[in-house]
């Protein structure tokens, strides 16, 4: 009888762990000023209620986010992060027997998840550059898309995620973690189709990485379905409190929206002209790709900007969370001198 040793996989471990510099690994908000967490935390009640149990199923955090959505409270499942949402995905998958279709280059989370609990799953290869699915190279009972994809930074046509959802697969989950930034999403879809859930997280435009609250939306039967496999009292009181007060302080986050999208455009431009091959994008981030990038990845550490790198098929790629000014002007700086430093020490 093989013995939990057998499940043991690779610990994750944070990019840069006790490295100084730049965060821009973590796609995290660096726009939101330091007065909305001051006031976050103002409104955080008495500390003596986190003595007590309180709402297991989290439906007053439900109703102001439902409320935030203009949809029914019975469509949202909260949970820790919506790495804990994808653990109750899979969990789901494996206590279906569902195969899963993950098209990839994408998060590799899903991946972990379903590996973890040996769910079977394919990965097909996206076209046209990583930016189109490939529709019918997915095969299985379920898939998972994120839109905009991480790590290309790209959104799917509304009309092919439609059809992906006419196929009949049993769930399709798309992951709109960067959603906000995209300014589009396919909410108004869960109406039409019961086999489409959504996953929102409030990692990223909101500034609450620290909170851990993410949010499966779907008609109510499939949310049902994946709170049978949640556990009670599933996000802390902190947080609930946190996703409360973030929503009424909304107006700072839509401000560093705008921001981060006016700072994407020159970042992308300033890409270019450094020479490299950026990705559009609709994140917060850009994925670009250098014959050089593994060099780079390190240079710019030791200049304190902080990157993320890839390996295998992506090995040629970085990718570089959209920075505020002065951090993008800096970065672009320090990019230009590493590239001529690395060009030159390779010509000889």
């Amino acid at each position: 009888m093989p013995g939990l040793d057998s499940l043991a996989r690779k610990p994750f471990r944070e990019p840069w762990s006790g490295a100084e510099g730049y965060r821009l690994f973590y796609n995290e908000n660096l726009f939101l000023p330091r007065e909305y967490y001051v006031e976050l935390y103002r409104r955080l009640g008495d500390p003596e209620d986190t003595r007590f149990y309180s709402d297991p199923r989290n439906m007053e955090a439900r109703m102001l986010l439902a409320k935030h959505l203009r949809i029914d409270p019975e469509m949202i499942l909260l949970a820790p992060g919506v790495d804990a949402l994808l653990s109750i995905i899979a969990d789901a998958a494996k206590v279906l027997g569902w195969r899963v279709s993950v098209p990839w280059p994408t998060y590799g989370m899903y991946r972990e998840k379903l590996a973890a609990r040996r769910v079977p799953f394919e990965e097909p290869i996206l076209e046209d550059s990583w930016r189109r699915l490939p529709l019918d190279r997915i095969r299985g009972d379920a898939v998972i898309i994120c839109s905009p994809n991480n790590p290309t930074g790209h959104t799917y046509p509304r009309d092919t995620v439609e059809e992906l959802l006419d196929r009949g697969y049993s769930l399709v989950v798309v992951d709109e973690t960067y959603a906000d930034y995209a300014g589009e999403s396919l909410l108004d879809l869960v109406y039409k189709y019961d086999n489409l859930v959504l996953l929102r997280s409030f990692s990223k435009a909101w500034g609450l990485a620290g909170a851990r609250i993410g949010a499966a939306i779907g008609q109510e039967k499939a949310i049902a379905g994946l709170e049978a496999l949640s556990d009670p009292y599933g996000l802390p009181l902190q947080s609930r409190r946190l996703l409360a007060a973030a929503l009424e302080l909304k107006h700072y986050v839509e401000k560093s929206i705008r921001e981060t999208v006016e700072a994407r455009e020159r970042l992308y431009r300033g890409l270019e002209e450094a020479g490299v091959k950026p990705y559009p994008s609709k994140a917060n981030f850009i994925l670009f790709e250098s014959t050089w990038a593994g060099d780079l990845l390190e240079r710019l550490a030791s200049r304190g900007f902080l990157l993320r790198g890839f390996e295998g098929p992506l090995g040629a790629h970085l990718r570089v969370t959209v920075p505020p000014s002065p951090i993008l002007e800096g970065f672009l700086e320090a990019l230009k001198e590493t590239l001529e430093e690395v060009e030159e020490y390779y010509r000889w």
